[in-house]
Order: C-alpha cells, then structure tokens, then sequence
C-alpha cells in the first residue's frame, strides 16, 4: 500500500470512530430534564396546591409499594416484615416512584415570577434519586440528602412533599 491508500484507512478509521463517539453521547441515564414542550407558567397557588396533590399521591403509592415489597419478602424469607427488602426497595420501588413524581412536578407548572426557583426544586429532588440510584441505601440513610430539596422547597411551603 502506498501513503495514499494509508491515508484513506486512517480517515475512515478516524471517521468510525467519531461516529461511534459522538453516538454515545447522550446516550443512557435520565431523560432531559423538560419535555418537548417547556412548563406552564400558573399562579404560586395552583402550583402549591397542585404540587401538593402529587406529593399526596406519591406518599401513598410508595407506601403501598413498601409494604407490598416487605410483605412479600417476608412471606419468602420468613424475616419480620421491613428486616428483608429494604435495600431491594431503594431501586424497585423508591427510586422510580420519584422518577415519575418528578415528571408530574414538572406537569403541573412553575409560578408565574419563580421559574427558577420550582427548577431548583425539582433538580434538588432529581438530585436525590440520583444519589439514591447510585449508592442505593447509604445515601437514603445520610440527613444531608434531603437538605437540599428542603431549601429549595421550604418558600413554597412543601418541604414535606418528598418521602423521606
């Protein structure tokens, strides 16, 4: 082979491989933060109110989705119910439900005037299950985990929106 016919090899293989780079990119873990279409703006109010009825729902559906997890490791293990299971629900039932909770977060809007400061609480609360993701039980026992999501909650009265 001449440096002609090298040359082209070499580009090629360049080219593959900055394809095969830039596809990776992007690929895995969350979805983007918003969907297609931004947040609506509705009233501090609306936002609370509504923002509440999602922390409600989600309070109940984790704790339905605990006990049935607990129930049913304790039916297989015959261990008190809650002493098998808990690390299991960090990724089975914690981590997804907050998931989906964060998701509904976004559906409802931001307050008119205070945009960033729902986004900071979603991204406090999107922190959380991250970490929890990760580190699983560790990170769900440590205080500082919910800290954030706190400050960032507490102007709108729904530092307890998050089950913790």
């Amino acid at each position: 082979m001449n440096f002609g016919s090298w040359g082209r090899v070499i580009v090629g293989v360049l080219a593959l491989v900055l394809a095969l780079g830039l596809g990776a990119c992007g690929s895995g873990g969350d979805p983007p933060a918003s969907s297609s279409s931004p947040p609506k703006p509705v009233s501090r109010q609306k936002f609370i109110d509504d923002t509440r009825a999602v922390c409600k729902k989600w309070k109940v559906k984790i704790n339905k989705g605990l006990k049935s997890l607990y129930a049913k490791r304790e039916k297989e293990t015959g261990e008190p119910g809650g002493s098998v299971g808990a690390i299991e629900a960090m990724q089975s039932v914690i981590v997804p439900s907050m998931k989906q909770e964060v998701k509904e977060f976004e559906a409802v809007g931001f307050p008119r005037g205070e945009a960033f400061a729902a986004e900071a609480m979603w991204q406090a609360a999107r922190n959380m299950y991250r970490r929890v993701e990760l580190e699983g039980m560790v990170a769900w026992t440590r205080e500082n985990l919910i800290f954030p999501f706190w400050s960032a909650a507490k102007p709108f009265g729904l530092k307890t929106c998050i089950y913790f």
